[in-house]
């Protein structure tokens, strides 16, 4: 059953007093081997409401912990290897979660697609997808959905939100018929109980 209102939250479009978009960066990778196919330029963006128990960089759960970068800056950089990424790998924006902060997230993803013609990856848990119009999607070349277990009370004990919107979210990749879209877990022995954990797979 769909849920009567989207999960959570994302932030608002935020501009500098000259009037350029701007969000929160985490950290970048300019040679990333497992975000995507290729060699891939890897933008964590800063921001996440989730509270996995495993979470290898909590450092990026709060929004302001991040330093703030304007799209131009992001795109200008990404352009320094835009040659290169064209025919070895692309752009991937994970996070944190990158969805919290789709607006700022969306212009980088559409100005890299038109203006450098780089493919381009999104890295997503997709909690918060439901926010955002099919259309949101046209700029992405490939969906990475992060579903972390299979099984919805331990999913929410995992993460300390419901499995709903992301299984919610992956059926509406499906429906589009249009997007890439594979799925990834994590086996933690320490945290399963099960397993029946799926690896990486595409979704058909």
């Amino acid at each position: 059953m769909a849920l009567d209102k989207p999960a959570g939250e994302i932030v608002p479009a935020a501009f500098d007093a000259d009037g350029n978009q701007f969000g929160y960066i985490h950290s970048i990778e300019t040679g990333a081997a497992v975000d995507g196919p290729g060699m891939r330029f890897a933008l964590f963006v800063s921001g996440c409401q989730f509270r996995c128990l495993y979470c290898h960089n909590p450092d990026t759960w709060k929004l302001h912990n991040g330093k703030q970068y304007t799209v131009d800056a992001i795109v200008a950089e990404i352009g320094k290897y835009a040659s290169f990424l064209r025919i070895a790998g692309g752009l991937t924006i994970s996070g944190g979660e990158p969805l919290m902060q789709a607006h700022f997230v969306g212009e980088i993803f559409r100005r890299v697609k038109h203006e450098l013609k780089v493919h381009t990856a999104l890295d997503t848990q997709g909690f918060l997808a439901a926010h955002l119009p099919d259309e949101y999607f046209d700029n992405i070349d490939l969906v990475l959905l992060d579903i972390k277990q299979f099984d919805p009370i331990k999913y929410e004990a995992l993460t300390g939100k419901p499995l709903q919107p992301t299984l919610e979210f992956a059926e509406r990749m499906i429906h589009l018929k249009k997007k890439n879209c594979g799925f990834a877990t994590s086996w933690y022995p320490a945290l399963a109980t099960t397993s029946k954990m799926l690896p990486a797979s595409p979704i058909t």
